[in-house]
């Protein structure tokens, strides 16, 4: 079986990363080689790690805070390169930020596009996974699904390499290089940050308090799932000769969700002090000679750190 075929686990494999049947082969592949445009905003991070929030985020910076009451908009505004191909993002809306979970080696580039990586606690990632894949799978035991985190034969490959390959790069102008807790702990700080690499336009857009104070409530938890419900609701509700044509629709495109809330340490609830030790110890192994390990281990040593 070569790389690039399809396995028994519904999987596929692309230049040598995993995909789930939610994906197409001819979108992936279409994907790869999109050639991006000098405007272009890609939010970046590994599975379950933020993309699709800081995407949310980035979307309301550039509507001045107010999010879309259009289904049909929102999702041309807010999409997915891997999931949609490239000829639905050349056809986005723009200003807008595109969303990808491709590690760095295999992400298109241009020194003139932006790039955001969004990196979480490993932790936190494995058990919004592992909860994730419970909740509309329901297959798999904590510990396989650990030893398949920890392996790195995941969809998307492995989280440790991802982090660490999109780290590498952040000291290109190009690139910013956010922490998930760090957006959760200070939103007003943090979307000025994001402002301000998008650009001095998008700065001054919301250096009125009541527009950030807008883009920090419209982008809580409460209020995206509330939203989303609602605009699904309106769009499910709208008589099919009054809607254009998607772009594209894929499998999962059609059970898009919000699922979870996505909370700083909720993996204390869930994993045991033998995978926390264990994640912590790959974590510094895998990351060494960087300050990588320093954002989500507590320990008392001298600090390598080239942050």
């Amino acid at each position: 079986m070569s790389s690039d075929d399809s396995t028994e686990d519904d999987t596929f494999r692309v230049r040598g990363l995993k995909f789930s049947k939610d994906f197409t082969r001819d979108l992936v592949e279409s994907a790869l080689q999109y050639t991006p445009r000098d405007d272009d905003v890609f939010v970046v991070s590994y599975s379950k790690c933020g993309a699709a929030f800081v995407q949310h985020i980035v979307h309301l910076i550039f509507n001045q805070g107010q999010p879309s009451g259009d289904y049909l908009k929102w999702s041309q505004a807010t999409p997915h390169l891997e999931l949609v191909g490239a000829e639905a993002v050349c056809k986005m809306p723009r200003p807008n930020a595109i969303k990808s979970h491709l590690p760095v080696e295999l992400m298109p580039w241009s020194s003139e596009a932006k790039y955001i990586y969004v990196a979480r606690n490993p932790k936190d990632c494995f058990v919004s996974i592992f909860l994730n894949r419970q909740l509309f799978l329901k297959q798999k035991s904590m510990d396989t699904a650990f030893q398949e985190f920890i392996s790195g034969d995941m969809i998307w490959g492995d989280y440790f390499q991802h982090v660490s390959g999109w780290y590498s790069k952040k000291k290109e102008p190009n690139v910013m290089f956010v922490l998930y807790e760090d957006i959760k702990r200070s939103p007003h700080e943090v979307i000025e940050k994001l402002a301000a690499f998008l650009g001095e336009k998008w700065l001054e857009s919301i250096r009125d308090e009541s527009t950030l104070d807008k883009i920090v409530h419209h982008s809580s938890y409460d209020f995206m799932k509330e939203h989303a419900t609602q605009t699904v609701k309106k769009f499910e509700e709208t008589p099919e000769e009054d809607v254009d044509a998607p772009i594209v629709e894929t499998p999962a495109m059609r059970t898009r969700t919000f699922a979870r809330r996505g909370t700083v340490g909720d993996w204390r609830s869930t994993l045991n002090t033998k995978q926390e030790r264990q994640l912590e110890k790959i974590l510094r192994e895998k990351s060494k000679g960087t300050s990588i390990w320093k954002f989500w281990v507590d320990l008392d040593e001298e600090d390598d750190s080239d942050f």
